[in-house]
């Protein structure tokens, strides 16, 4: 069984942190798009169009000003520092947020933005189903596991 081990064994796959790899290419960190795709093992399930900056399709004011309603300056950098840390693979900021306030507030509506670049490898949910529902974190991976 040792044999076998040291046989099959391989170093594991170290992800390249300058790169945001999507499905018809990579992003580098400085926004440069290059449409070639190559081997890794964090790629995004999001399609990039480099086209949208010069459409008249690229509105980020709204989205802007929609988190300046929601949150305060401080908290929008915040935000904008998780995501950042969500489409690069490393660990130096944690992968979990809880944004709290009053109901109707818009809070959701970022976890809809995030639901679509992310997909099913992303879990939303509120406190009370976490502290009422104890089979709430096993629906959750059961849920993650059959996604895959």
């Amino acid at each position: 069984m040792d044999t076998l081990r040291h046989y099959c064994y391989s170093k594991p796959l170290l992800p390249d942190t300058r790169y945001i790899h999507l499905l018809n290419g990579k992003l580098d960190l400085n926004g440069n798009f290059y449409p070639h795709k190559e081997f890794c093992i964090n790629r995004l399930n999001v399609w990039y169009k480099p086209e949208i900056w010069n459409s008249g399709a690229y509105y980020p004011e709204k989205l802007l000003t929609f988190l300046l309603e929601l949150l305060t300056p401080e908290d929008v950098n915040t935000l904008q520092e998780y995501l950042g840390y969500l489409l690069i693979p490393s660990t130096k900021g944690q992968k979990m947020m809880f944004i709290i306030g009053q109901g109707g507030e818009g809070k959701s509506r970022i976890a809809i933005v995030l639901r679509e670049i992310f997909g099913d490898n992303m879990i939303t949910g509120n406190f009370q189903r976490i502290e009422n529902d104890r089979f709430f974190r096993y629906k959750e991976y059961d849920k993650k596991k059959k996604a895959a």
